[in-house]
């Protein structure tokens, strides 16, 4: 259902729009700091958009939930063609009011990985 995974070279599948991730080091990132994405267009491909259980009453609102694989795993459809995300536009902007997915990079604490595209 999820667009197919790239990997980094050794085989292992990297996580949802990013391509280069890289551990980060004091000397080379110490100036980086988080900020709020307004491009969105990395994201125009993807149907199907990983969330966790406390994302799901705000996502509801705007997306069908559905769960898939063996863990079933929930993911919210953005589009119903493979490749499409229908709530992204042209200019790469998620379309309001619709709730944005933390792990498009609207917000994503938990790792810092450079996204694709």
């Amino acid at each position: 259902m999820m667009a197919d995974a790239k990997t980094n070279g050794t085989g292992d599948a990297l996580p949802l729009f990013y391509s280069r991730p890289e551990a980060l080091n004091p000397a080379r990132h110490g100036s980086l700091g988080l900020t709020a994405r307004s491009d969105f267009g990395f994201a125009r491909s993807a149907h199907a958009i990983p969330v966790v259980a406390s994302e799901m009453p705000a996502a509801m609102r705007s997306y069908p939930i559905v769960f898939i694989g063996p863990a079933k795993s929930p993911v919210i459809i953005t589009g119903v063609r493979q490749n499409e995300n229908l709530f992204v536009d042209a200019d790469g902007k998620w379309t309001g009011p619709h709730y944005i997915p933390p792990m498009s990079g609207s917000s994503w604490p938990k790792t810092r990985h450079r996204p694709a595209g």
